[in-house]
């Protein structure tokens, strides 16, 4: 409450600081501003010794952070803007890289099609990190084979995961990669889908990726009938 009696500047409900006049509250930092309910926003404040303790633990990690970018006497911030741009260069970098080397990979792989029918098939487990590693292995592999159908394996984060790629003129013959990855997914305890060209499947069971490469070439044969 501010004010007295003959004049009320304000009145409001209050949590946290209980004090006749607000020059005993002192220092007030803000943490925090966030919705509590429709039209109600929260604020959490430290006052007083508190706020002055997180100020000063504040101010020790600037100038460890100043210490750690060796920019004493310089802007620590535009040193860490400078790094950061030069991580995401190094960073792209690396993805090219990557790319080269999965596209070479990819070329070793499309070497060894089996055929299968009038088209061919490469279905090999490979060592990715993530779905998009593999979709990107997939893309290089459609890439190289000319024609014919691809089946990938990786298993991530405890998980199996296949990728199925179908070159452009199957897929204008009317050739899905869908359904092909969806029956291999069975192998995996799981489902997929996708689109014709790509399709990916994503299941719980590890041991089923080999199950799921050694039935590749009966599946596609089968489908292609």
């Amino acid at each position: 409450e501010i004010g007295d009696e003959s004049q009320i500047v304000s009145r409001e409900l209050c949590g946290g600081c209980h004090v006749k006049r607000t020059g005993d509250i002192g220092v007030f930092v803000i943490k925090s501003e966030t919705s509590a309910a429709a039209g109600i926003r929260r604020i959490e404040a430290l006052t007083g010794e508190r706020a002055l303790a997180f100020l000063l633990e504040q101010r020790n990690k600037v100038e460890d952070f100043t210490v750690e970018l060796a920019s004493e006497g310089s802007d620590p911030l535009e040193k860490l803007r400078k790094f950061l741009d030069e991580k995401k260069k190094l960073e792209k970098e690396l993805e090219q890289l990557r790319s080269k080397a999965a596209g070479a990979a990819m070329k070793d792989l499309s070497s060894r099609a089996v055929p299968v029918g009038k088209t061919k098939l490469v279905a090999a487990e490979v060592n990715a990190k993530n779905m998009d590693q593999l979709k990107e292995m997939g893309d290089a592999l459609r890439d190289s084979l000319g024609s014919g159908v691809g089946v990938l394996a990786a298993a991530f984060d405890g998980k199996p995961s296949l990728v199925v790629v179908v070159t452009p003129d199957l897929v204008k013959s009317g050739v899905d990669a869908v359904p092909i990855v969806k029956e291999l997914g069975k192998r995996l305890q799981g489902g997929g889908g996708g689109k014709p060209h790509l399709a990916t499947a994503g299941g719980k069971n590890v041991a089923g990726i080999k199950d799921a490469i050694a039935d590749a070439e009966k599946v596609v044969a089968e489908y292609m009938k």
